[in-house]
């Protein structure tokens, strides 16, 4: 690789990918993953996941904390929860700075918190592979306000006390993938298309929209899988880098020893003239 090619500009990607969990046994799993209970092929000497959240426990006791709390009503073989991965191109990494990093933390919780509120049960901030990336569980709730029986007003003044009666009742929660996350074909693409617009100020693209192309969505392993061979690419890229730096460097050494030969050979050259 030579300066042509250093010169290349790649475009940097926000990510984001999404995986069903539906038994309590695989949402203990993740979590013990994901806080490293379980080992993991991790980088060296890097630092341990840190849980944003302040809730603790294992992921399935934590959820079924928020079922019994908000007195969640669910069938049995429904996906309880989801796991949600969020990064950006590796190449992006390589080069942010470290206000960019934390800026991306903060608009990632922030785009997290919107959209599951308080179905969240885990954001863990991963540094111990070679892409940082945040892994958020999360439990696809939503609610509907208790409706009043009977006929509905007509009466302005009857219809604005209906309004605020419902809208002061309490609230019934349900579990749902396909009402938060499902239900037609595109939601996956419109929740990449939020994600972005929290993360865009930082010069990250939204990925090709593929809905209609006969691109299927790929299974966070699979995902995970293709990710660490970038980073393999991109380590491979980077020493390639760091030899056409040195390369670069030499030459200009060289560059600087002749302008030194030159100018020294010119001083002999003009005292030379002036002698005769």
């Amino acid at each position: 690789m030579r300066a042509e090619n250093i010169m290349t500009i790649k475009k940097h990607y926000a990510i984001l990918r999404v995986e069903k969990i539906k038994t309590f046994a695989d949402l203990r799993a993740v979590g013990q993953h994901n806080t490293r209970a379980i080992p993991a092929a991790t980088v060296s000497g890097a630092a341990p996941p840190v849980e944003r959240l302040r809730l603790t426990g294992p992921f399935d006791q934590r959820a079924k904390s928020i079922f019994k709390k908000l007195n969640v009503k669910f069938k049995k073989n429904q996906i309880i929860a989801v796991e949600v991965l969020l990064s950006a191109s590796p190449e992006w990494w390589a080069q942010a700075s470290n206000f960019q990093k934390k800026e991306w933390i903060e608009s990632t919780e922030k785009f997290l918190h919107e959209k599951f509120g308080k179905g969240l049960i885990s954001i863990s901030y991963h540094t111990d592979e070679s892409t940082p990336h945040i892994q958020a569980v999360a439990l696809p709730l939503y609610y509907r306000a208790a409706e009043k029986c009977g006929q509905k007003p007509i009466k302005p003044e009857s219809v604005a006390k209906r309004q605020l009666e419902e809208a002061n009742a309490p609230k019934i929660w349900r579990l749902s993938y396909d009402e938060l996350l499902g239900g037609k074909r595109d939601r996956l693409s419109e929740l990449q298309t939020q994600y972005h617009s929290f993360v865009a100020h930082l010069g990250l693209e939204r990925g090709e929209i593929t809905l209609g192309k006969g691109t299927r969505h790929k299974p966070l392993k699979q995902f995970e899988k293709e990710l660490k061979q970038k980073e393999r690419d991109l380590e491979a890229w980077q020493e390639s880098l760091a030899g056409d730096q040195a390369f670069l460097t030499h030459e200009e050494a060289k560059l600087r020893d002749q302008i030194y030969n030159f100018r020294h050979e010119e001083r002999d050259v003009d005292a030379r003239r002036q002698a005769l």
